[in-house]
């Protein structure tokens, strides 16, 4: 029988409260109960209004009993009456329950693709959406947690752990974050050898969960168990003592530029460092990252040596990026003092608002350079992987497949040779993805622009086709590109050291090869 209302306000009253009932049995864990609330606002008639509380009630619940049918039925009704809801809502609350709706069903069938759509590619973009237009302070942790679980899953620890610290700037004592970055720390600490200071800051992280006291239960006992487990096989006084003595010095610098540099590579988390983001102890400072080892034949010399070889390469790419971060880096310095460089160069006035100084050039050139190293990792790619691709032929967009479609991810096929297990190069594709279909592909416009035609740089950007853009926007694509080459270099490290491990199981007629020698440097 339908529950029959006049009032409009007391059907909207009505809908507000089961749904508040609704999710607050989800949280108790209290399945059935919670249902029958959400069963209510169903059978409301002739109302919109229940549209989309019924359809996170649906997605919610959907995820939490792992049906895929009621998490779909979730994403039709949002996408449906999208364009409607926003007459009403939030925008950003529809497209972060859509961002969910999608994550939810990728997680569960581990599907990259829903028909033609890339699920990945359409949760990020959803997140992003709702992040730029959110201006509330809990959403967007939720929003910044659920995305960096989403890394998580992607096997990209360090945008992962990035999401969860903006997160915790957002909401200082959201849970779920605490418990997420603590099973994230944990990965870090084998990734660092057992870093003991990690493990005691994962332990940290998991009793910050217990103290949230609108916690899900499930996530409370994991927590717990955590702890337990920790606290099994570590001594705590003696993680704490080790963590305490990695604790760092205030830095001494020589001059105010190298200050002033150094503190533009911490706050924008830009050194080629797997330990900058806590950036507590001395190993967070500068670019430590490299091949550890890698097996070689015995009887290989030392020219041929691949070791040597890729390292080589590595060594050049880990320069190129020290020297395109310093372009960057001069280019905001504000006492850089080079501006008698442009004022010697005679301009025509083509009254186009255009900006022209050489702060500008040093921001152009960087992004550029930036860039352009990611087609030499592909090149050390192609050399470590023996891919065999013709050197003409090598860039990063296109390295990891055998079939390439510039339109579209699902018609692009990865290399056969690629098709390994290696928690890291999935990060690289998936970055790869970005680039060229996701959120991040303005980078490779601008890119485009930079390199083969004129990209003005103008005070205030009105130009929807890229071909100008202000200062400021130069300046936050320069350092997201930058960050994104930056753990490209090291996910591509953690590649090649996690492939040797397996090489180091499986082949007993290799031996490590030596240490770089400083002449290769």
């Amino acid at each position: 029988m339908n529950i029959q209302v006049c009032d409009k306000n007391e059907i909207k009253t009505n809908i507000e409260n089961y749904y508040k009932k609704s999710m607050e049995c989800l949280n108790q864990n209290k399945i059935e109960e919670g249902l029958n609330y959400a069963f209510k606002i169903h059978m409301i008639t002739n109302s919109k209004i229940k549209i989309p509380y019924l359809a996170i009630l649906y997605i919610e619940y959907g995820h939490d009993i792992k049906d895929l049918l009621m998490i779909e039925k979730g994403i039709f009704l949002l996408k449906e009456n999208k364009e409607e809801l926003k007459k009403n809502f939030n925008e950003f609350q529809i497209l972060y329950n859509l961002a969910n709706g999608y994550l939810y069903y990728y997680t569960l069938t581990n599907q990259k693709f829903r028909g033609s759509e890339n699920i990945v590619l359409t949760i990020k973009n959803y997140y992003n959406e709702s992040l730029m237009k959110n201006k509330t302070r809990l959403l967007k942790s939720n929003t910044l947690t659920n995305l960096g679980n989403l890394y998580h899953e992607l096997n990209r620890f360090f945008d992962a752990l990035e999401c969860y610290e903006k997160s915790l700037k957002c909401n200082p004592d959201y849970g779920m974050t605490y418990y997420n970055k603590g099973i994230l720390l944990k990965k870090y600490a084998l990734i660092m050898n057992n870093d003991l200071s990690l493990i005691y800051d994962a332990y940290l992280c998991f009793e910050k969960t217990l103290k949230d006291e609108t916690i899900h239960p499930q996530v409370k006992y994991s927590a717990n168990r955590e702890i337990k487990t920790i606290k099994k096989y570590f001594d705590i006084e003696l993680l704490k003592k080790e963590h305490d003595l990695n604790i760092k010095e205030e830095y001494k610098h020589d001059t105010k530029f190298e200050k002033f540099y150094h503190e533009f590579c911490m706050k924008n988390r830009l050194y080629i460092n797997i330990c900058d983001y806590c950036q507590k102890c001395d190993r967070s400072y500068g670019d430590r990252e490299c091949i550890k080892k890698m097996t070689v034949k015995i009887d290989v010399t030392l020219e041929k040596d691949p070791f040597l070889i890729l390292s080589s390469y590595l060594n050049q790419i880990k320069m190129e990026f020290a020297s395109s971060r310093l372009y960057l880096i001069l280019s905001q310095y504000p006492k850089n003092n080079l501006k008698f460089i442009h004022e010697n160069v005679t301009m025509i006035e083509t009254y186009s608002y255009e900006l022209n100084n050489i702060n500008i050039q040093l921001l152009k050139d960087s992004f550029n350079n930036f860039y352009n190293i990611l087609d030499k990792i592909a090149y050390f790619i192609n050399e470590y992987c023996e891919l065999g691709e013709k050197k003409s032929k090598i860039y990063f967009k296109n390295i990891w497949y055998s079939k390439f479609n510039y339109q579209s991810s699902k018609k692009s096929i990865i290399r056969d040779e690629l098709n390994i297990d290696n928690p890291y190069l999935s990060a690289l594709i998936d970055i790869t993805e970005d680039l060229n279909w996701g959120d991040k592909k303005i980078l490779n416009m601008i890119r485009n622009t930079i390199t083969h035609k004129y990209l003005n740089i103008q005070l205030y950007n009105q130009d929807e086709n890229n071909k100008s853009i202000s200062p400021e926007e130069l300046l936050k694509n320069t350092i997201d590109l930058a960050k994104i080459v930056r753990n490209v270099i090291i996910y591509t490290i953690c590649f090649v050291d996690y492939e040797e491990n397996k090489n180091n199981k499986e082949n007993s007629f290799k031996i490590k090869a030596l240490e770089v020698p400083n002449i290769l440097k």
